[in-house]
């Protein structure tokens, strides 16, 4: 799964998608506001690169790709050491690429928040807010509108942690549970209406 960083550079904003490792793998073009980044982050999860055109440099040593859309470039790809690997990641952005998170560092006082892009096994069209809060030697994170928690001192596992939760809350909600309580069919209801895809 790759993880998206969103930067604020001058007055203008871009995003970059890390592997696991923290190597990048791609970068987008300038935006003029934040909003228009998360429109374009909202493709990733909804297959929305499918009909942009993607230009692939496959000579010796140039292994990279670039994808435009009316003559411009949207997203283009580090240089890559094999063909096969840039032949797989322009295959996951036409599918539906996936994103586990995304970082918002654009704020000048240092701020940095996160969101939840997907789990295992769910999409989701807009990505859920992780509010966190340090407590003592510990980090709370909370989805708050789906009364979801998680402790560590590593946000990472919060994250990790957070994927998890939803699947569980998923599984109980539409599989286990037959006669829900009114607070649980709300809750049903706000995981419902955010529901990309489910893959269970």
């Amino acid at each position: 799964m790759l993880t998206c960083e969103i930067l604020k550079e001058n007055t203008e904003f871009i995003f970059k998608c890390v592997d696991e490792s923290g190597q990048e793998l791609l970068k987008s073009q300038n935006y003029q506001n934040k909003a228009d980044v998360f429109t374009e982050l909202a493709k990733f999860t909804s297959a929305g690169y499918k009909s942009y055109v993607y230009e692939i440099c496959d000579e010796k040593d140039c292994f990279f790709f670039k994808i435009s859309n009316k003559g411009v470039v949207l997203l283009e790809s580090v240089l890559f050491e094999n063909r096969d690997r840039v032949y797989e990641l322009t295959q996951s952005l036409q599918g539906g690429c996936v994103i586990s998170h995304i970082i918002d560092k654009s704020f000048v006082e240092g701020n940095v928040i996160y969101y939840l892009t997907c789990t295992n096994y769910l999409k989701f069209k807009e990505p859920y807010l992780i509010e966190l809060e340090k407590e003592d030697d510990e980090y709370v994170g909370a989805i708050k509108e789906l009364n979801l928690y998680s402790y560590s001192d590593n946000i990472n596992e919060i994250i990790e942690d957070l994927k998890i939760d939803l699947d569980e809350l998923y599984d109980t909600l539409y599989i286990e549970e037959k006669n829900l309580s009114t607070k649980a069919i709300q809750v049903k209801e706000k995981l419902n209406s955010n529901l990309v895809l489910s893959v269970v």
